[in-house]
Order: C-alpha cells, then sequence, then structure tokens
C-alpha cells in the first residue's frame, strides 16, 4: 500500500506481515497530496502541495525528477 500525509511524506507500506510495517520513507518539501505507482512497479510518482510532481525510481531510491506545475486549483 501506498500513502501520503501532511508530514511531507510518502509510505510504502507492507501489507502482508502480521504487524502493519512501514517498508520505505520518501520526502518532500510539502504536505503529500498523492501518490501512485507506475504500471512498470519500480517507479513511484508523488505530488505535493506545493504543486511539486516527484518521480522516485525504486530501484535505485533516487529521486530522478522533480518539476513544478504551473497548473491553478
Amino acid at each position: 500500500m501506498y500513502t501520503g500525509g501532511e508530514d511531507c511524506s510518502a509510505r510504502i507500506w507492507d501489507l502482508r506481515a502480521k504487524n502493519l510495517q512501514c517498508q520505505r520513507i520518501f520526502q518532500v518539501t510539502a504536505p503529500v497530496n498523492c501518490v501512485w505507482l507506475h504500471p512498470n512497479q519500480y517507479e513511484l510518482i508523488v505530488g505535493d502541495q506545493s504543486g511539486v510532481i516527484h518521480l522516485w525510481d525504486l530501484k535505485t531510491d533516487h529521486n530522478d525528477v522533480s518539476h513544478r506545475s504551473d497548473l491553478q486549483q
């Protein structure tokens, strides 16, 4: 399961464990609005409240792409 929150982090959780376990934490600079796993299963996309979209490569744990959206709410 993938979650994001007001603490400026996105998390990957292992639901197969008896006790819910956070597997990885990804920090961003603003509260998280959305988290999405790409169909290729190794890219995690995180959108934050400042309009930045982060793309993490789960194989390397590196934030490869980050850009600010010009979209207005």
